[in-house]
């Protein structure tokens, strides 16, 4: 990999990493959602720093090509990103589900207490 090469994809990393800290930092993102994108980030900058560590993990699990082993990390990121997200959307809905019970009773009592004031 030429240097150049190494370069632009250090600071396309580094600008991704700078890019999540910023979401972070405007509470649009929790950091506990964070860490999967800097492990991730933390992955590829050592796959551009150390291009030969990817190709020693090849040979330990028998993989031929090193493209091969990328494809099966980003397919392997991808589905747990999945996961998490699904049980984050999981979450959310039964959050939703008691917001909507709760708001329900309120709505109840209210109507109830309009009522009682009415009838006195």
């Amino acid at each position: 990999m030429s240097i150049n090469l190494k370069i632009f994809l250090l600071i396309v990393v580094i600008s991704f990493i700078l890019l999540i800290l910023h979401t972070i930092k405007k509470k649009r993102l929790l950091l506990k959602y964070a860490l999967l994108w800097f492990a991730s980030s933390l992955l590829m900058i050592i796959s551009i720093l150390f291009p030969q560590f990817l190709s020693l993990l090849c040979k330990l699990l028998g993989i031929e090509l090193v493209s091969n082993l990328v494809f099966l990390i980003s397919i392997f990121i991808l589905l747990v990103l999945t996961f998490v997200l699904t049980i984050i959307v999981s979450e959310q809905k039964k959050k939703i589900i008691l917001l909507i019970e709760e708001t329900a009773i309120i709505k109840k009592e209210l109507k109830e207490i309009k009522d009682a004031k009415k009838s006195n």
